[in-house]
């Protein structure tokens, strides 16, 4: 599994944007707190945004998931233990 995560992981990881923070090696949610610092300070924004995720990856329909697992993914037997 960790094997699997590794290698999956820095696939998906080359497609984030760098101001994606969520369950991401090498940055935190302070991170992103100090980023938000950053805007409000230096670049004089006033808007905030405050999203809660809560139970977002429980609900996540599960065939369009796996469809867009196997548009990056070609091995079908670690396709199958995700599925």
């Amino acid at each position: 599994m960790t094997a699997a995560m590794l290698v999956i992981g820095a696939i998906f990881e080359a497609d984030l944007l760098e101001n994606q923070y969520g369950f991401r090696p090498k940055v935190d949610a302070k991170m992103a707190v100090r980023r938000v610092f950053w805007h409000i300070r230096d670049h004089r924004r006033s808007e905030i945004v405050d999203a809660d995720l809560r139970d977002y990856f429980t609900s996540i329909p599960h065939a369009p998931l796996m469809k867009c697992l196997t548009r990056r993914i070609a091995d079908g037997r670690l396709l199958s233990k995700a599925g």
